[in-house]
């Protein structure tokens, strides 16, 4: 199984408590620089990049940016089965939250164009840009909106997935 063709336009931080406050940080893939300043792409495999940096429409599936001109996507049509590779987000302070709860919000475009395609992408939280043991699974989504991972959709289309960043995370190094 390939990890991922992956549509993902930004990367959300929420902090909220229960009397409305929240402090937000966005990022989004808009500038021209790739991967964005801070972040990194691992490549465990010598066969070259497969994230790209892709501006509105894309094709197959033909669709438009969540918000903005442009989209973090995982060209994995070329890729052998198995291939793995990480996009990894810049170090994001947690400190300041005090005991607020924190989130990670994002939208993916899910589909059903190829019908056995069973692309994913795993979620991931950590204090190095690296996964080892004190990583943290926050969850799974299939490309194809058909395969429940972690539900099935009814139509193809831009989906919001939000995952809460447990409490051990609290510094400035999490990523």
């Amino acid at each position: 199984m390939k990890i991922c063709r992956l549509l993902v336009l930004l990367f959300t931080v929420t902090f909220s408590a229960t009397i409305s406050a929240q402090v937000t940080f966005t990022e989004g893939f808009e500038s021209l620089a790739y991967p964005p300043a801070g972040w990194s792409i691992y490549v465990p495999v010598p066969l070259g990049n497969y994230w790209i940096r892709q501006t509105s429409p894309t094709t197959n599936p033909a669709i438009a940016a969540h918000g903005g001109i442009a989209v973090s996507r995982f060209r994995s049509r070329n890729a052998a089965a198995g291939t793995k590779q990480y996009l990894v987000t810049r170090a994001i302070d947690l400190s300041y939250r005090g005991g607020l709860p924190a989130r990670l919000e994002f939208w993916m475009y899910r589909d059903s164009l190829l019908p056995g395609n069973a692309d994913s992408i795993t979620v991931w939280v950590g204090r190095a840009d690296t996964l080892n043991t004190n990583s943290v699974r926050l969850g799974a989504i299939a490309r194809n909106r058909r395969l429940p991972v972690p539900d099935t959709q009814a139509v193809n289309a831009w989906y919001r997935f939000s995952y809460s960043i447990p409490d051990t995370f609290n510094g400035t190094e999490t990523r």
